[in-house]
């Protein structure tokens, strides 16, 4: 792992971060830079790129969960069920401040804002004629309870009519019904005796008497 630091404002922290890690980080996405640069059809900084999408998508997953700063357990003890899976203290969470949250930040909102007006939005415009329009900041976004909804199937269950259920039940004992008279037949077929050739040879000693 290449320890790479960000600061909020989704530049790298230059104090932060070895020389080393970032050299080497570099060389390892050379290719994707060369081809991020090709698509923009410009000089891009990559690590600025970087930053500005992940804090940005974070900060907006975090607000679909209705919260604007994030929550930690750091009091984990060992798992009763695999003793290699810890598991955390929810009685004591550690909360954070949203001081860093971009849209509670307005000096933050407007650096992400900048970034969006003068790198991201004209490569959708030129590159897919979308022109969108440039969000604004109003007030800090606050807290809201956020209810999950599931959907499922259900399955309810009524009584069949009596046709209905005749024909069920004839569905599904008419194999076995048909199997067991196979079965017979064919017990019957194994154990007959061949009355005909008796019979024949009888009549002919009958004939042979009346001579």
């Amino acid at each position: 792992m290449i320890p790479i630091y960000f600061l909020p404002t989704g530049e790298i922290d230059i104090q932060r971060t070895p020389p080393t890690s970032l050299s080497q980080a570099n060389t390892i996405l050379a290719p994707s830079i060369s081809a991020v640069q090709t698509i923009f059809q410009k000089p891009v900084d990559m690590w600025r790129l970087f930053g500005w999408t992940f804090v940005s998508f974070y900060w907006i997953f975090l607000a679909d969960f209705g919260q604007t700063s994030p929550t930690m357990y750091s009091n984990f003890t060992p798992s009763p069920v695999w003793t290699g899976y810890p598991s955390s203290s929810y009685d004591s969470p550690i909360r954070y401040s949203s001081a860093n949250n971009i849209f509670c930040n307005e000096s933050l909102f407007e650096s992400y804002q900048s970034y969006l007006n003068d790198t991201i939005l004209p490569f959708f415009k030129d590159s897919y004629g979308l022109d969108v329009p440039l969000p604004t900041f109003k007030d800090p976004l606050p807290p809201v309870p956020t209810t999950f909804w599931r959907t499922y199937l259900c399955t309810e269950k009524t009584p069949k009519g009596k046709l209905i259920l005749g024909f069920a039940v004839f569905a599904v004992l008419y194999p076995v019904l048909a199997g067991l008279y196979r079965l017979m037949i064919w017990i019957a077929k194994c154990f007959a005796r061949p009355r005909g050739d008796r019979g024949f040879q009888n009549a002919h000693q009958l004939e042979g008497t009346f001579i």
